[in-house]
């Protein structure tokens, strides 16, 4: 089992969270990015460096999961249903976990927001990152962590 993060959109808390995580439970954490990240040496993750553009680490990510057997975390909704479909599971930096049942509803209101943006229609952009939603996302990283690390010894 694998955690994936898609560093070119993952906050430095949720990163941090995420190496000291592995390092006290013992998965592999796999960082993807097109730009270097300060990341530190260590012996349960490592950081892959892909190519520049656009969704260069969305393709990089999506190609190297185990269905049903790995976490992905990442803030882009297209990538979250690419991976939803091949049934992996996906949470972004906030706690929300994207399944069959939300992530449709999810990338429409990103459209209708893309939209609405480049018609002039709404300036703003996302809302800054909070304390609220950095425990959000730690509770709900460690509930989907522990459900696949139960389907893990169940299954070995």
């Amino acid at each position: 089992m694998d955690v994936w993060v898609d560093g070119d959109s993952c906050v430095r808390q949720v990163r941090e969270f995420l190496i000291s995580s592995a390092e006290r439970r013992g998965y592999r954490l796999s960082l993807v990015g097109d730009r270097p990240l300060s990341v530190p040496k260590g012996r349960w993750w490592r950081f892959f460096l892909v190519e520049t553009g656009a969704d260069a680490a969305d393709t990089w990510i999506a190609e190297s999961v185990v269905p049903g057997g790995d976490l992905v975390v990442t803030r882009d909704i297209p990538l979250a249903a690419r991976l939803v479909d091949l049934e992996v599971r996906v949470l972004n930096d906030r706690g929300v976990v994207y399944t069959k049942e939300n992530v449709g509803a999810r990338l429409k209101e990103r459209h209708l927001k893309q939209d609405l943006r480049a018609q002039g229609l709404v300036a703003e952009g996302p809302r800054s990152y909070s304390v609220k939603d950095y425990k959000e996302f730690t509770q709900a990283f460690d509930r989907e962590l522990t459900k696949l690390l139960a389907t893990e010894r169940l299954k070995g």
